[in-house]
């Protein structure tokens, strides 16, 4: 229904701008087009209607050639043509400081800041719209930038510092009744409580989390650390069941990353069932789907793997995991 308002609207600014000959809308109009046609998968349908609008509005508003990279950046981003998006964003931040609405300088910065490369990196895009942020009273973007700079600690292994800004941003979104922010947030607060070893308030965290899954995406993150949660507490018929629901989500939505923590997940729950030969195939698959890019093996995948062989005898490649 909201889509369906979102296009009406649209459609009925378009209409407007053409009644007054306002051609920067007309190419606005065709930017919302394209944020449609990316929504619904059509990657090559939406570049194709924001490169003819980009070459105008580079002449012609700043403002608009700005959305138009940002735009052009999230059609990359996932994509084979991924280290396009952060070309695009590196040019979107160049063009947001000629136009005068801060905003579009907070919200580049923190694009940057998700795209990397590096936590390092990372944290310091987020510092730098964070900062702007303040600077011109943007409370929803200081929660987010809040939440991405705690979790970029969180990868870094600072578990002070990540409950220090993740607590700050929860209060923040909880304040503006930000519910996707909220959501993030308390998925934060519950992976920061699971590193601590505070499983049970883990698993309430994850459950108030619930209340705010909108789709198949969100859902991840909450079936994910259920699964993990139910297995840190020995509930390994729990854990195996949440496993499972994340696994299929996962290979829904393409996602190697979290098909290789729902394997770890179901191996760690079959050692602890003392289901070796189960532990080494859901190992394997963590193994298999590890991500690609060097120095990113999972240190938790070895470990089950050579526990779960040592446990078949198997010293040999106990030992090589």
């Amino acid at each position: 229904m909201l889509a369906a308002r979102q296009d009406s609207l649209a459609t009925a600014a378009t209409a407007l701008a053409r009644q007054l000959g306002d051609s920067t809308g007309l190419l606005a109009g065709q930017v919302v087009a394209a944020r449609r046609l990316l929504a619904t998968g059509q990657q090559q349908a939406a570049r194709a209607r924001l490169l003819p609008v980009l070459a105008a509005a580079r002449r012609r508003a700043p403002w608009l050639e700005t959305i138009t990279l940002l735009t052009l950046g999230r059609n990359c981003w996932g994509t084979a043509a991924h280290s396009q998006a952060v070309r695009y964003w590196r040019q979107a931040w160049a063009a947001a400081q000629r136009q005068p609405d801060a905003y579009w300088r907070v919200r580049t910065a923190l694009l940057l800041a998700n795209a990397g490369p590096g936590y390092a990196q990372g944290l310091h895009w987020y510092f730098i719209g964070l900062r702007l942020a303040e600077q011109h009273d943007c409370q929803v973007c200081q929660a987010d930038a809040l939440n991405g700079i705690g979790y970029n600690y969180s990868l870094l292994g600072e578990w002070a510092l990540v409950a220090r800004y993740t607590r700050q941003a929860l209060r923040q979104h909880q304040a503006l009744r930000n519910v996707s922010g909220e959501y993030g947030s308390l998925i934060g607060l519950a992976n920061l409580q699971t590193q601590q070893a505070q499983h049970q308030a883990a698993l309430a965290t994850y459950q108030r989390a619930r209340q705010f899954l909108r789709s198949s995406q969100d859902s991840l993150p909450v079936v994910t650390g259920l699964a993990s949660t139910h297995a840190a507490l020995g509930r390994y018929a729990l854990a195996k069941a949440q496993a499972r629901q994340g696994l299929a989500l996962a290979r829904r939505l393409g996602s190697r990353a979290l098909q290789e923590d729902v394997n770890l997940t179901l191996a760690w729950a079959s050692l602890g069932q003392g289901r070796a030969d189960s532990a080494v195939y859901y190992g394997q698959l963590a193994w298999l789907h590890r991500p690609r890019t060097a120095g990113q093996t999972t240190a938790g995948t070895c470990q089950v793997l050579a526990q779960a062989y040592a446990a078949r005898r198997n010293f040999a490649l106990a030992y090589a995991f």
